[in-house]
């Protein structure tokens, strides 16, 4: 069985590697690794980039835990959200399921 990955969580793992080569890339520029740290974390959080649009708000320990996973690799697929999809039929079939209930509440409470 192949599996499944939504392009959305595609997105947003490949998003995840940006913000950590962003902040590793920022980190190098102080000498000061901590204040450095929640510098980026407040420029990130306030900012109104493509990335911010993608992650929203990040903690300070997402960029390590997200770091660590890396294990020094440029593999994004170590980053992807960790959802319980196996494969296209798997999702679309979850979808109509939770669409049918949602109809079926609806009826019966008309």
């Amino acid at each position: 069985m192949t599996n499944f990955t939504p392009e959305k969580c595609k997105q947003i793992a490949l998003a995840r590697l940006d913000i950590v080569h962003k902040w590793l890339e920022f980190r190098k520029q102080s000498q000061n690794k901590l204040q450095a740290d929640y510098d980026f974390v407040k420029l990130h959080n306030t900012s109104i980039s493509h990335l911010f649009e993608i992650l929203g708000e990040i903690p300070r320990g997402s960029l390590h835990r997200w770091y660590g996973m890396l294990n020094e690799t440029e593999d994004y697929t170590k980053l992807l959200p960790q959802y319980k999809y196996s494969n296209v039929n798997d999702y679309s079939s979850k979808l109509l399921i939770n669409l049918l209930s949602t109809w079926i509440i609806v009826f019966w409470v008309i």
